[in-house]
């Protein structure tokens, strides 16, 4: 009776571990990622092709992965760049043509 409990214990404990493990990144409007880099939420971001966002945020002391999408028109934005070189975040730019990533900054911790 006992190993079956220590073994229904291990299942339930196996199974919370791996849900957790396969969260799936929060998708973020364009307007919802500037706010949070505004409040100094946003830890890192990959700018890739056709406007993709990609990172990482601070939910309270959880690190949650979100996307999101920069408008069509918003180009490169000079006051995106100003915003997150101030709140310190990490930026990666994705080359478009190769697929490369560059490391622009490091977020000091």
């Amino acid at each position: 009776m006992r190993r079956i409990a220590v073994l229904a214990a291990l299942i339930v404990v196996f199974g919370v571990v791996s849900d957790a493990q396969s969260v799936e990144p929060q998708r973020l409007s364009y307007q919802e990622f500037l706010q949070k880099a505004e409040d100094g939420q946003v830890k890192s971001v990959t700018l890739g092709p056709l406007h993709y966002l990609a990172g990482t945020y601070l939910q309270g002391k959880v690190e949650t992965e979100f996307f999101s999408q920069r408008p069509l028109d918003a180009g490169n934005d000079p006051l995106l760049n100003k915003l997150l070189e101030t709140q310190q975040v990490s930026v990666v730019k994705q080359d478009q043509h190769s697929g490369r990533f560059k490391r622009m900054r490091q977020r000091e911790g």
